[in-house]
């Protein structure tokens, strides 16, 4: 429906004797489980403001933080601001993306790298270059197959700006030894660390398994 949903999975220090712990979203929490060592939890936030990409609204994102009380004391956690979006696959009259229910015309340019020499860049050179490409109206930046992942400051900042991101895995431009079963392996684990990474961003709107 229109309930932004917030999902928790983390581990804690046998030795921190926890007693409770809560997720906090804004105004709105939820008691968090613990098993063990083991908490996890859901939070549902009604009608929440929602992400857009720039060109159709405000990128709005969420403060949230985890709250666990201890025999000592409580201990507050930040996390990674939450944005909420809903994200469709349209395939008329072609491949179309809708967010939030609404068409979007993607336009932007593929990125090679803020900086030649790290191959990464710094939190302040990556804001100076996607604000220009924000500036300059693109609404979508392509990571290629040919290049690296990014950085999480570099999702953290299309977050923030509104932009979106078409995500290609590093795959491209020979021919892999897929039958192997030690490389297929390797491709499945790659997968599933980058999405696990990438998931909680709500820049992040296609992946692509190549270039």
């Amino acid at each position: 429906g229109t309930d932004g949903i917030v999902t928790l999975r983390a581990e804690v220090d046998a030795s921190a004797k926890v007693t409770s712990a809560r997720i906090q979203v804004g105004e709105h929490e939820a008691t968090l489980t613990l098993d063990g060592t083991s908490l996890h939890g859901e939070l549902r936030v009604p009608t929440p403001d929602r992400w857009w990409p720039h060109t159709h609204g405000v990128p709005r994102l969420h403060a949230c933080q985890v709250v666990i009380e201890t025999e000592s004391g409580p201990c507050v956690f930040p996390l990674e601001p939450v944005g909420f979006r809903q994200l469709e696959r349209r395939d008329e009259p072609g491949f179309a993306l809708h967010i939030n229910g609404e068409p979007v015309y993607c336009r932007g340019a593929c990125w090679t790298t803020s900086d030649i020499f790290t191959l990464s860049g710094s939190e302040h050179s990556l804001r100076h270059d996607l604000c220009l490409a924000r500036d300059a109206g693109m609404n979508m930046i392509r990571i290629g197959g040919t290049m690296i992942y990014e950085s999480d400051a570099f999702y953290r900042l299309c977050d923030e700006l509104g932009i979106l991101v078409w995500q290609d895995f590093m795959f491209a431009n020979m021919d892999y030894p897929v039958e192997d079963a030690g490389f297929a392996e390797n491709i499945t684990t790659e997968a599933k660390q980058q999405l696990d990474r990438l998931a909680l961003h709500p820049c992040l709107v296609v992946y692509c398994g190549s270039s």
